[in-house]
């Protein structure tokens, strides 16, 4: 689901330009939302001119919790550059 979400980001045009990868496009996605994944939530958080200027950091965190209660997280991360 995370690498999923980096791929709608940084490789399908509609969703790639530079300019529209932005943090407001990509709200936090709560549990119970997801189609097929009801069970998990997914954020994603973008960073402009990081690590360097016309560099945007994309950090996509997929959440769910384990049977005892317990909190998972996966969190992958990529850059996108102008």
């Amino acid at each position: 689901m995370a690498v999923f979400q980096l791929s709608r980001l940084t490789w399908i045009p509609e969703h790639a330009d530079y300019a529209t990868v932005t943090s407001a496009k990509y709200p936090r996605e709560k549990y119970g939302s997801i189609a097929g994944y009801e069970a998990f939530q997914r954020g994603v958080v973008i960073v402009d001119d990081t690590p360097e200027a016309n560099m945007k950091m994309v950090t996509v965190t997929v959440s769910w919790r384990e049977p005892a209660g317990e909190t998972k997280d996966v969190v992958v991360s990529t850059i996108v550059a102008k």
